[in-house]
């Protein structure tokens, strides 16, 4: 776990093994409807209060917050 106190959001993160690409994508898919039916926005910013829920909804990259990142 790395923790960053000053880092531009607070989320969450999965990791896939490379060579688990069905798993990843099905999970993805699986997100993705979650963040437009607005069920995540409940959860996350609603229920757990999740700060800058605006950033951490944008990202669906670990590259979308490091780009060197894969």
């Amino acid at each position: 776990m790395v923790v960053d106190q000053e880092g531009p959001a607070i989320g969450y993160g999965v990791v896939f093994r490379k060579e688990d690409v069905r798993l990843r994508d099905e999970f993805n898919k699986q997100l993705d409807a979650l963040r437009s039916n607005g069920t995540m926005w409940e959860l996350d910013a609603m229920k757990y209060k999740v700060p800058k829920w605006d950033v951490v909804s944008s990202m669906h990259r670990a590259s979308d917050l490091v780009p060197e990142c894969e």
